[in-house]
């Protein structure tokens, strides 16, 4: 199991009393600590997120300003010059690295540990950092008090914003309109009762996904939603459309054996590809979804820390370099679903761009 050393180059800035949940920060706490000539890697517990939002007012001009108090501390140590490689940031919202503009300049031989894999953004570098689950916002529910796909009354279900609220390079707000979440809106609105996919929030949302066989996941500002997280520790089946996603820890979890991907440009068709699923196929997945909810949650028996931990022994003992087969294959062209099996479609296109830090738009 490698070995971390927390270095500390910075202190929370928020205001006394002021609730933040980051999950690096809780990652951090829990790193085994150890003589700094034996680590494997070195923890930097800077919680940017947190800075962003309540020091900086969500300005990315300030955020430049305190990695260089980060790095005036981390040049300090002979560690950083030598093993600047093995360094891991944490950056858990949905904008990654940049956050930071001038990570290009600073960090980039660092590993980021991110909530969020985009195959799209500059700020992901598939196969240099890590991707682990963001912040899941409702409770698992035992498997024996699950409902089976079979007796669940509604097909598909999907509840959040229908447009991108975002923040500008000055902090101001930003709204742009989700192309993706826009059409399903209005091709599920004509399929009746049995989906339900609304751009208003409810006080049923768990119950909603407790009564429904698949967890509508659409790309939303960027390739993740909570809503991914929220559907596993519920038992309802992701069905995922987001062309660029990275999976957490997809190198070790089959994702084809818990979830369904489908391309963004067969959203008008995707309730009658979810009606197609038989039960039997649902229940498989269901199935999978509760053996391995535990390596989506941090806590209450949850083992997303001891997969990051996986991950960093991999990487250290060179089994990735050395070619270990990945258990998901899975690209921006790559999709699976249990009436199709894996495919891959060479000219698939997502529909309408995410957006980074700054509301700047990436890559179609």
């Amino acid at each position: 199991m490698p070995c971390a050393r927390v270095a500390n180059p910075i202190v929370n800035e928020a205001k006394p009393g002021q609730h933040f949940d980051d999950v690096g920060a809780a990652i951090a706490m829990n790193c085994m600590e150890c003589n700094a000539a034996d680590a494997d890697y070195f923890v930097v517990p800077f919680l940017s997120k947190c800075y962003f939002n309540y020091a900086a007012s969500y300005e990315l001009k300030p955020m430049d300003s305190v990695l260089q108090q980060v790095l005036t501390f981390l040049r300090r140590t002979p560690w950083w010059k030598q093993r600047p490689d093995r360094h891991l940031f944490f950056f858990m919202s949905g904008v990654g690295a940049g956050i930071v503009p001038s990570w290009h300049k600073y960090l980039k031989e660092s590993v980021f540990v991110v909530a969020e894999g985009d195959r799209q953004a500059d700020y992901f570098r598939e196969g240099h950092d890590i991707v682990v689950p963001g912040k899941v916002s409702t409770k698992h529910k035992e498997s024996s008090k699950q409902k089976k796909t079979g007796s669940r009354k509604l097909i598909g279900v999907f509840r959040g914003s229908l447009d991108a609220s975002l923040r500008g390079p000055d902090g101001g707000r930003v709204r742009h309109k989700n192309k993706l979440r826009h059409l399903l809106f209005d091709s599920l609105g004509e399929e009746g009762r049995k989906f339900i996919f609304s751009g208003r929030k409810s006080k049923k949302y768990v119950q909603e996904m407790d009564d429904s066989k698949f967890c509508i996941i659409p790309r939303g500002n960027t390739p993740w939603t909570r809503r991914f997280f929220d559907s596993v520790v519920r038992g309802c089946i992701p069905a995922v459309l987001s062309d660029p996603v990275a999976f957490p820890f997809e190198r070790l979890l089959d994702y084809t054996a818990m979830t369904i991907k489908l391309p963004e440009q067969w959203a008008e068709k995707l309730a009658s590809e979810l009606r197609s699923i038989s039960d039997s196929s649902a229940e498989k997945l269901q199935a999978q979804l509760q053996r391995y909810w535990p390596a989506f949650v941090y806590q209450h028996g949850g083992q997303a820390f001891e997969m990051l931990l996986l991950e960093l022994a991999a990487r250290k003992h060179g089994f990735y370099k050395a070619g270990w087969t990945t258990a998901t294959r899975n690209t921006e062209h790559d999709f699976w679903s249990p009436k199709r099996g894996a495919f891959r479609l060479s000219d698939s296109k997502k529909l309408g761009p995410s957006w980074g830090a700054g509301a700047v738009p990436h890559r179609l």
